[in-house]
């Protein structure tokens, strides 16, 4: 990248958040174009980028609330501070909570043996700006679930799961048999409004390329399990709840924030009651799901 004396400033909405990246170097990611908007509202947040020698850096961030192989999360008085170990030129990221604003602290130099090989610095940016965005939206009551979604007669219904236990062959399935649209491949975003459950697409979908810009009401969350017969049943609470929150991608570095995710959990599933389905990988599946959800839908 190129130091660059011009200014560019993008306003971006996901999810009905609104909110602007300002940059000295012309940021775009084909992910974020869906979403890109050019009206005046004003922002929910603002994201500023900063550039600086490594040298220049300072060494103090607050407690330490999260180490990862991915960052390092430090927290002092309400600002965030997410520390990257695999970014060559991304350093950090500020994010002040309490004014709503974040500043990513781009590196002159290239920190040498780190990053991936299918991985741009543009890449790196956009995952900044997830971290804040994330943040922010469970700060207004959203949060994040790792799921495979599709949208089947104007509901979006999830598939969830660990990775390799066939959430995306199991949607992959409703894609070549029904008439559905792929949500999101990799993680949805819900919310609660008016005791009704919304799930929205946003542009972060993992490997899958599959996003929608939409919102639509919630059918189910369907957590899969593997098994050697298919079953399809209602999840009781405990343990629906608890996978909610542990397939959730929403900070829960503190007590404070675990909670906020487990209340928003409960209020998901009082109002849309989880499902459990022990499956095969196969259409015999997405056929018991698809004919519960009919019968379901005619009563």
């Amino acid at each position: 990248m190129n130091n660059q004396a011009a200014s560019f400033l993008k306003k971006y909405k996901i999810a009905g958040v609104t909110f602007t990246v300002e940059s000295d170097f012309l940021f775009a990611h084909e992910n974020l174009s869906l979403f890109e908007i050019s009206s005046d509202e004003v922002p929910d947040f603002r994201i500023t980028s900063h550039r600086c020698d490594l040298s220049d850096v300072r060494d103090s961030f607050g407690a330490s609330i999260l180490s990862s192989e991915y960052m390092d999360v430090y927290e002092n008085k309400g600002i965030f501070c997410f520390c990257y170990k695999n970014s060559p030129e991304i350093h950090s990221c500020e994010y002040d909570t309490i004014n709503q604003t974040a500043e990513i602290i781009v590196l002159n130099e290239s920190k040498p043996g780190v990053g991936y090989e299918d991985f741009t610095f543009k890449d790196f940016f956009f995952f900044a700006i997830r971290d804040v965005f994330f943040c922010y939206c469970q700060q207004m009551g959203m949060i994040t679930l790792h799921s495979s979604s599709i949208i089947y007669n104007g509901h979006a219904y999830l598939f969830s799961a660990p990775s390799g236990t066939g959430k995306s062959t199991h949607t992959d399935l409703w894609e070549k048999y029904c008439v559905v649209r792929p949500l999101n491949g990799d993680v949805a975003l819900l919310s609660v409004k008016d005791n009704n459950v919304y799930a929205h697409g946003i542009p972060w979908c993992g490997t899958s390329g599959k996003y929608l810009n939409e919102t639509v009401p919630l059918g189910h969350i369907i957590f899969l399990r593997r098994a050697h017969t298919n079953d399809i049943s209602v999840m009781n609470s405990f343990e629906a709840i608890l996978n909610i929150c542990s397939r959730s991608f929403s900070p829960n570095w503190t007590k404070a924030l675990s909670e906020r995710t487990l209340n928003i959990a409960k209020e998901i599933e009082r109002i849309s009651p989880c499902l459990l389905l022990k499956c095969l990988p196969e259409k015999g599946a997405m056929e018991l799901v698809k004919e519960y959800i009919d019968k379901e839908k005619s009563r």
